[in-house]
């Protein structure tokens, strides 16, 4: 089980995938999986690990007030 619920966002024009721990902490094949996704893809990643949210993406989305 992945314990990580993926939404796809927008936010005006920046487009992402918002990836929400569930109940558990994400297992980490799970998060590097996504992570190396998001890279190999060029999509924006928001993601929570601990509580704690982090981002990979452009620079717009980097940069935007989520």
């Amino acid at each position: 089980m992945s314990n990580a619920l993926i939404t796809r966002r927008q936010h005006e024009n920046l487009e992402f995938f918002e990836v929400t721990e569930c109940g558990k902490k994400m297992d980490a094949s799970v998060l590097s999986w996504l992570v190396i996704w998001a890279l190999n893809n060029g999509k924006n990643l928001k993601y929570q690990i601990a509580g704690g949210w982090n981002r990979i993406g452009t620079k717009e989305f980097m940069e935007a007030r989520l």
